[in-house]
């Protein structure tokens, strides 16, 4: 399978449970994998965080994505100054974990677990994902994903109105 393939597997598997937990009112847990860590990915979580990943799985799964759409889906995420997550954006996880601008260390849960923040631009909005460490399996899950608006460029120049003092 060609990386493409396996991106479209991915996005495929994601996709269905993001629709199976957004209908099921049972709270039946399921979860998907969506990546092994390499040693690159592995080294630069080292680096930016001291946490030693090499080995384990990214996973999702439907507890995380219940609250993923229940806390940060809604139109309420405008008031928080921030912006509604999709499914679109669930499936984007990939790549965020994949080719983040920066990653630093999250701190702990509140089940004193390893996190790791990942931060990823996407067509003008910052996604900023939470993941946590459960060593018993070597598996890496969601804890949150917010998105918020991208800050303007420092290049882009603010113009003066027309109407200001001199």
């Amino acid at each position: 399978m060609n990386e493409a393939e396996q991106e479209d597997t991915q996005a495929d598997d994601i996709g269905a449970l993001y629709d199976f937990t957004v209908a099921d009112r049972t709270n039946v847990y399921r979860f998907v994998t969506f990546g092994q860590v390499n040693p690159a990915e592995a080294a630069r979580v080292f680096q930016a965080t001291g946490l030693r990943i090499a080995g384990f799985t990214h996973i999702v799964d439907t507890s995380a994505v219940r609250h993923i759409v229940n806390q940060h889906g809604g139109p309420k995420e405008v008031l928080r100054g921030q912006v509604s997550i999709t499914r679109t954006d669930v499936l984007r996880l990939p790549a965020i974990v994949g080719t983040p601008e920066r990653i630093e260390n999250g701190g702990k849960t509140k089940q004193g677990r390893d996190t790791i923040r990942y931060y990823k631009r996407v067509n003008g909005e910052e996604m900023v994902y939470l993941e946590e460490v459960r060593t018993k399996w070597r598996r890496l899950a969601p804890v949150t994903l917010r998105k918020t608006r991208a800050a303007r460029e420092e290049t882009e120049a603010v113009s003066p109105t027309p109407d200001a003092p001199s």
